[in-house]
């Protein structure tokens, strides 16, 4: 388990010039991954990249939200809203509502992994414990945690990686803030 500022994300531009995605975590090959944990900055409208065999959850973290177009079918995601699903081989196109989003996601590949991603609203401090698989956690606030004895000043974005069934960490919101956890298992043969 361990600490990741938001800064030590690794950035990539998007081949079409419309936003940025920064890597939180990644399994296997980065050419052809078992799953990505990442926040991408939309700037502007347009269409989502195809992942076929790939399942995706997004979540809107910053800016009013997304109308989403997918297969036909359209979404509105807010960022007061709940993490959507969909098929990484959906034909996908996103209309920004009021200018730039960011948003968080996890892709797993169908054939090997699973996932689930849940919107936290925690009020009071408390203790985390990893469940079974291994798990993200994703500030979209200010939070104190305390990892293995050590204290962390989380800002929104930040990240806690790669919790093992059984970790604990103590959270203590700072203000009114949300937090993002995202579990990846091994899909059931």
């Amino acid at each position: 388990m361990r600490f990741v500022p938001a800064g030590d994300f690794k950035a990539m531009p998007w081949k079409n010039g419309l936003g940025v995605t920064r890597e939180v975590a990644l399994g296997g090959d980065p050419a052809a991954f078992d799953w990505r944990v990442s926040i991408a900055t939309v700037g502007a409208s347009g269409p989502f990249s195809a992942f076929p065999g790939i399942e995706r959850t997004i979540a809107v973290l910053r800016g009013e939200g997304m109308l989403l177009d997918v297969d036909g079918a359209r979404h509105e995601l807010l960022a007061s809203g709940e993490p959507f699903s969909f098929a990484g081989e959906a034909k996908v196109h996103a209309d920004c509502i009021g200018g730039e989003t960011t948003d968080l996601n996890i892709m797993t590949r169908r054939a090997a992994f699973t996932h689930e991603m849940t919107r936290l609203r925690p009020a009071e401090p408390f203790i985390f414990t990893g469940p079974a698989g291994l798990t993200f956690l994703i500030c979209n606030g200010s939070f104190r945690l305390e990892i293995a004895g050590k204290d962390h000043a989380a800002q929104p974005l930040d990240a806690v990686c790669d919790i093992a069934e059984g970790d604990r960490l103590r959270i203590d919101p700072q203000g009114r803030a949300d937090l993002f956890q995202i579990t990846v298992m091994q899909a059931a043969h």
